[in-house]
C-alpha cells in the first residue's frame, strides 16, 4: 500500500501511487469521488489564499491529477466506471468562492472526459440538488435536516453503477426526498 498526501504530492509520488496500484491490484474497475469539502462563506475580498488554495486542490486539482494518472490502470477494466459527486453549481452564486470556482472547474472536466472516453470508460456524476446538501444548511442552519439523504443511500448508489454496465454520461440527480432520484441526460 502506498500513502500519499495529495496537498503536498508530486508528479513522482502520483507516479508510485499509481505503480503501487498496479503491483498490488493489476487494475481499477472504479473509481469513485465523493462529496466534496467545503469553505467558509466570505466575501470574494476576504477570501484567505491558503483556504482558496486548500479548497480548489482537494476539490479539484487532485481529482484532476488522480484521473490522469489512473487512467491507464482503469482502461484495463472489462467494465470501467468513474463516479463524480458534484452539487448545484446554480445555486448560491456568491460567498462560496473557491468552492464555487472548484465545483465548476470540476463540471467542465467531467464533460471532457465522458466526451474522450466515452466508448472506454462509464462516466457518471452524482449531482445533490441544493436544498439537500451540506451548503444548504450551512446557509440555513434552522432548517431542519430530516429530508437530507442518508449517505447510505449514496453508497447504494454508487455501488448500482459501479455495476450497471448500461448507465453511461449520466447525471443523476438527488433532490430533497431521499427516495426520489432522477436521471438527466448531459
Amino acid at each position: 500500500v502506498y500513502f500519499i498526501d495529495f496537498l503536498i504530492a508530486t508528479n513522482k509520488d502520483y507516479y508510485k501511487f499509481s505503480k503501487s496500484i498496479y503491483f498490488n491490484f493489476g487494475r481499477i474497475d472504479g473509481i469513485i469521488y465523493d462529496i466534496p469539502k467545503l469553505c467558509k462563506q466570505t466575501l470574494f475580498e476576504q477570501q484567505k489564499l491558503e483556504e482558496f488554495y486548500k479548497i480548489m486542490n482537494i476539490n479539484f486539482y487532485t481529482k484532476l491529477i488522480i484521473i490522469k494518472s489512473l487512467i491507464p490502470l482503469i482502461k484495463l477494466s472489462k467494465s470501467p466506471s468513474i463516479i463524480f459527486t458534484t452539487h448545484n453549481i446554480n445555486i448560491p452564486k456568491t460567498y462560496w468562492n473557491a468552492y464555487i470556482y472548484a465545483n465548476t472547474s470540476l463540471q467542465i472536466l467531467i464533460k471532457f472526459l465522458q466526451e474522450e472516453y466515452k466508448k472506454i470508460i462509464k462516466i457518471n456524476q452524482i449531482q445533490l440538488e441544493y436544498n439537500n446538501n451540506d451548503l444548504y444548511f450551512k446557509k440555513y442552519p434552522g432548517i431542519i435536516k430530516k429530508n437530507k439523504t442518508n449517505i447510505k443511500n449514496l453508497i447504494n448508489i454508487y455501488i448500482y453503477l459501479i455495476k450497471n454496465k448500461k448507465i453511461n454520461n449520466k447525471i443523476i440527480i438527488i433532490n430533497k426526498n431521499t427516495n426520489i432520484y432522477k436521471k438527466s441526460d448531459n
